[in-house]
């Protein structure tokens, strides 16, 4: 990030490149800083760019971070149904079915996929690790 270090401010492009590559070598606490930055600056980042952090973030337990870049990616227009799996899987996974139940309801408001008249066109499930079914999208016939 010479460019970032020389007073210059990246594209979304230089930003998610460094991104993606720390949170593909599990470096969390760095990748979330540089996609930190790159909100703070407005730039423009892509739905890859907040997933592959907040799904390192998952996988690793820390959630709460995970929701928080969900969110983020959320308010930005550019959060995926995979990106809100992830993290009700993860609030499944710690045992706060409440959580993940309020990232599906999220999911439901924000999900760019339903249909005017109100079907959703694709279901996704995950299991719980004590064997439970949560429905992330209803199907409605």
């Amino acid at each position: 990030m010479e460019m970032y270090m020389c007073g210059e401010t990246p594209n979304g492009f230089y930003f998610g490149a460094v991104v993606q590559a720390l949170a593909h070598a599990g470096d969390v606490s760095n990748a979330s800083r540089w996609l930190d930055e790159a909100v703070k600056v407005q730039a423009d980042v892509s739905t890859a760019c907040f997933g592959c952090v907040l799904t390192v973030c998952a996988r690793t337990g820390d959630v709460e971070a995970a929701e928080r870049w969900l969110d983020e990616a959320a308010k930005r227009g550019v959060a995926s149904a995979t990106n809100y799996t992830s993290v009700a899987k993860a609030w499944m996974k710690a045992g706060a079915l409440g959580r993940a139940d309020a990232v599906r309801c999220k999911q439901k408001q924000a999900d760019p996929r339903r249909r005017r008249d109100g079907h959703h066109i694709a279901i996704a499930d995950s299991k719980a690790s004590d064997g439970a079914t949560f429905a992330l999208n209803e199907l409605v016939a």
